[in-house]
């Protein structure tokens, strides 16, 4: 909203033409693109969930050692070996036949790094490393690439209502939320959910139907998420520079509109139907 609002007063005040805002357009659609691939750069260590393998449903979590364990992929019960580093979907999952406390036991799954069997894990996810710069890199630069995309918002309308005759302004306006309703709004959240969703590696299975994704291929849903984004934004660079290439029939974009005036049709009209009604009395008359 404040990159919005800002950048209409600095259109209002240096009043630039048509064809220098829509270099103006293009060339931040470029600099949001750049950004959303430099979003991939920042990331955490990725968890790895312990699997025998993957199938078209996602990793297989039960081996011969839980096998009996009629474990459930209902709910996520995370816990973690004794290396801190290896993650099991549940307790069942590692074979854990017992617990005290925050602790399981008796676990036929869990082996140490030299594959020496480990008989016990731990509630929760396996603490990682302090991811504390990355996640605030990612932080600050997510909201200045939405700031820069967001300068000059107000163009587009500017553009679009001087291309058209001034009594074509609603129907202009009404086509254009249309499109962006067919092609935006509409198709956005299935193109992106159905990229999240191949990035799902764990599901939640109940009742015999999949649920919500319960674990993620991290590295996978960051190339996909950012990459998809920045992707689009090329398009929207090249699709802008169409506008650009047009841009010079646009007259000036700061001109009052050349619109009749209602008014001054209103009282043609009325002036019109005395002067005939003056005529049909002098007729009657005669």
């Amino acid at each position: 909203m404040i990159s919005c609002v800002a950048g209409g007063y600095m259109i209002w005040k240096l009043k630039p033409s048509a064809k220098m805002l829509s270099v103006g357009l293009v060339v931040l659609e470029t600099i949001t693109a750049v950004g959303f691939f430099l979003l991939m750069i920042p990331r955490c260590t990725n968890l790895e969930m312990t699997n025998y393998g993957i199938n078209d449903e996602g990793l297989i979590l039960e081996n011969a050692c839980n096998l009996n364990c009629n474990c459930s992929q209902t709910a996520f019960t995370p816990v973690c070996g004794p290396d801190g580093k290896t993650l099991y979907f549940s307790p069942c999952h590692a074979g854990c036949s017992s617990s005290l406390n925050e602790t399981f036991t008796n676990c036929s799954c869990v082996f140490d790094s030299t594959g020496l069997q480990r008989d016990y894990v731990t509630e929760g996810f396996c603490v990682i490393e302090d991811c504390w710069s990355q996640t605030l890199a990612y932080i600050i630069t997510l909201p200045i690439l939405e700031i820069i995309v967001s300068v000059l918002k107000v163009a587009y309308t500017m553009i679009l209502l001087r291309s058209v005759h001034p009594e074509d302004k609603s129907v202009a306006l009404g086509t254009f939320e249309a499109i962006i309703c067919i092609f935006g709004f509409i198709p956005y959240p299935i193109v992106f959910g159905a990229l999240v969703d191949s990035a799902c590696l764990v599901w939640e299975k109940s009742c015999g139907g999949t649920g919500n994704c319960w674990f993620y291929d991290v590295p996978k849903f960051n190339y996909l998420l950012h990459g998809a984004s920045g992707l689009f934004s090329i398009l929207s660079a090249v699709s802008l520079l169409g506008i650009y290439f047009l841009s010079g029939r646009v007259g000036n974009l700061y001109e009052e509109d050349d619109e009749p005036d209602t008014n001054d049709g209103v009282k043609q009209k009325e002036a019109e139907a005395k002067k005939s009604r003056r005529e049909s009395n002098s007729s009657t008359k005669l």
